[in-house]
């Protein structure tokens, strides 16, 4: 009778690969216990340099093509990349104007607020930001945050104009933005940037 156990050794089964570390460990446990080839005594060698080193490490990995990316490749996506985001630009700019815009509108919607309460207390509209009681934040040219300066125009018993004027021309083109509002309580763009 035939043992069933005969015919698991004619089985090859596959090796585990040995990853590049694992196979500099196995030739730095060999070069320091002096088992290399080229060593003729048994007993310890001096360290390896890095140059040995890495040098034995390339001739293991020679042949076999290592996995990564060329430099090639590399510079393509960057150009690609790069390119997608030219593309992008011009688009983006009307969006960091239309939020910068918002400064505007807040300040004078606030202005509007204060002028219908001086307006009630004092039947008259105010003449100066200062009757409102409006603080101006800090603005660039100051050393602030604020792109606009705002003032108003001029103001009667019956009506006022308050403007918000930017400091700052966001989209180079020489011309600065002004944001207007009135005793109507419209808030519109004069002068578009």
């Amino acid at each position: 009778m035939k043992n069933p156990l005969n015919n698991l050794k004619r089985l090859s089964f596959p090796r585990r690969r040995e990853s590049s570390i694992s196979k500099l460990k196995l030739i730095m446990d060999s070069r320091l216990r002096g088992n290399d080839n080229s060593s003729s005594n048994g007993d310890l060698k001096k360290p390896v340099s890095l140059f040995e080193l890495s040098a034995t490490v390339m001739k293991t990995a020679a042949g076999k093509k290592l996995p990564g990316f060329s430099l090639t490749e590399l510079l393509i996506a960057m150009v690609i990349l790069s390119v997608l985001v030219l593309l992008a630009l011009p688009k983006l700019y009307p969006l960091v104007t239309k939020a910068k815009t918002k400064e505007a509108q807040i300040a004078l919607a606030t202005v509007k607020a204060l002028q219908e309460s001086y307006k009630l207390e004092h039947d008259r509209f105010a003449g100066t930001l200062e009757d409102l009681g409006f603080v101006q934040e800090k603005t660039v040219s100051d050393g602030g945050n604020a792109k606009y300066v705002v003032s108003i125009s001029s103001a009667s018993e019956t009506g006022y104009e308050a403007k918000a004027t930017a400091l700052v021309d966001f989209d180079n083109d020489g011309t600065f933005n002004v944001w207007v509002v009135n005793e109507q309580g419209q808030v519109d763009e004069k002068i578009p940037d």
